[in-house]
């Protein structure tokens, strides 16, 4: 594809904001973009570098889509799971903290569960991530206030399984990292005590998300005994 200037950009970028739908994640900022060269007829450099990202993707997009021929799509069933244990953990933690985020480390990348903010266009619902901001966030899921969860129809298969190991068992994955990799998969922090390492998290983050630790979680190794 040839280089556009600057007027085949503005056209271009237009057209992409009509195809999106409303409640495309990037569609306001396209049109924050698109509104400011059009009232002042120039971008600065950092704008026309989110430009021409918004053109390599859309130009990829379009490929992909005119070259697709027998690929299967999966059935809207598969795309939903229920992910009321990881919701519970979200919702006591969110009487304590205002920002909880659990993260888990993969051989195909890092899986962070975050809780959205009031002022998201989901508040309250659990978003999945691969703990990327803006532009380079990736959203594999969300989970609703009633603990259903729905997968995004472009995520991966290996992603799907990836998290559907965390939701079944989130407790035991946290822990199951925790222990492996030395670092508390709720805060972050690198686990100091012989006592937080045996469960894979310490106290206060125990205490957050109100998980066993301690003598809670020796009593809970006897019964998985």
């Amino acid at each position: 594809m040839a280089p556009l200037n600057v007027d085949a950009k503005y056209s271009l970028i237009k057209k992409i904001i009509d195809e999106l739908p409303n409640d495309h994640r990037s569609k306001d900022f396209y049109i924050s973009l698109h509104d400011w060269y059009a009232d002042k007829g120039f971008w600065t450099i950092k704008q026309e570098k989110y430009i021409d990202e918004a053109i390599n993707l859309y130009t990829k997009t379009s490929a992909e889509i005119h070259n697709e021929t027998q690929i299967e799509k999966p059935p809207v069933s598969e795309l939903f799971f229920d992910a009321k244990k990881i919701r519970q953990l979200f919702d006591t933690a969110a009487t304590r903290i205002k920002y909880p985020s659990i993260h888990f480390w993969r051989d195909i990348g890092e899986i962070q569960f975050y809780l959205c903010g009031s002022q998201s266009r989901t508040p309250g619902f659990i978003r999945i991530t691969n703990s990327q901001k803006y532009p380079n966030q990736e959203i594999y899921a969300e989970i609703n206030q009633a603990g259903k969860g729905l997968f995004r129809k472009d995520t991966s298969a290996n992603f799907k399984k990836e998290i559907l190991r965390i939701i079944d068992d989130p407790i035991g994955e946290s822990q199951l990292r925790g222990k492996k990799s030395g670092f508390c998969c709720y805060c972050g922090h690198v686990i100091e005590t012989k006592e937080s390492m045996a469960v894979g998290y310490g106290p206060i983050c125990a205490a957050n998300y109100g998980l066993p630790w301690g003598e809670s979680a020796a009593s809970q190794e006897l019964v998985n005994i």
